[in-house]
């Protein structure tokens, strides 16, 4: 379902369809970060939120406010819900026009809007470039000074991998709960060595 709420048409219960509307809209941003990781992770934490929480909220203020003046004042019933519906598709379309996440704005920068998804991927990927080169050239470096300490010919194996792991993530800094890197990302990263060493 597309997210441009004023190209779809509701029917008569506007309110509650509208909360299906949004509900969707949030599903398939979720979906969308997935592969595309533009929402920072509060960002995403509070989506998530907001998108359990949307039709539990909804169904108590319908119960709570709405159910009990469908026989009593039926008139004031139908009106309540069309102007809650006027009210919720206000604040939408506000929301959606000027609270755009920062982490969103940073990833759909000026300089890339407009262009293809292919065109928008391919700038993303220049301008990670030096940090992700950088970061290889200091695995590639902390694996050869571990083996070559410790005395040992590099081996594009899981077994070797696993071995040098704890002296490779101590020469990195890493953190204790930091999963990086991996044996299999280093023993990738040895493959790669043995490709460019090779004679």
């Amino acid at each position: 379902m597309g997210k441009n709420w004023s190209d779809r048409r509701f029917g008569g219960d506007r309110a509650r369809e509208f909360v299906e509307f949004v509900r969707d809209c949030a599903v398939s941003t979720l979906i969308e970060e997935q592969h595309k990781s533009f929402l920072a992770p509060k960002d995403k934490a509070d989506l998530f939120r907001a998108l359990e929480s949307l039709r539990p909220a909804f169904d108590d203020l319908e119960k709570r406010i709405f159910d009990p003046l469908k026989d009593t004042q039926p008139e004031l019933h139908s009106d309540g819900r069309e102007w809650l519906w006027k009210l919720m598709a206000a604040i939408f379309k506000l929301g959606a026009l000027s609270l755009f996440p920062a982490s969103a704005k940073n990833y759909f920068s000026p300089e890339i809007v407009g262009e293809t998804r292919s065109t928008q991927a391919a700038t993303a990927r220049k301008a990670r470039a030096p940090k992700v080169e950088k970061r290889r050239a200091d695995l590639c470096n902390a694996i050869i000074a571990e083996a070559a300490e410790r005395e040992l010919k590099l081996a594009a194996g899981n077994k070797f991998a696993a071995r040098i792991r704890p002296g490779v993530r101590n020469r990195l800094g890493a953190k204790d709960g930091d999963a990086y890197p991996s044996a299999g990302t280093i023993k990738a990263a040895i493959s790669e060595l043995k490709k460019t060493t090779k004679t």
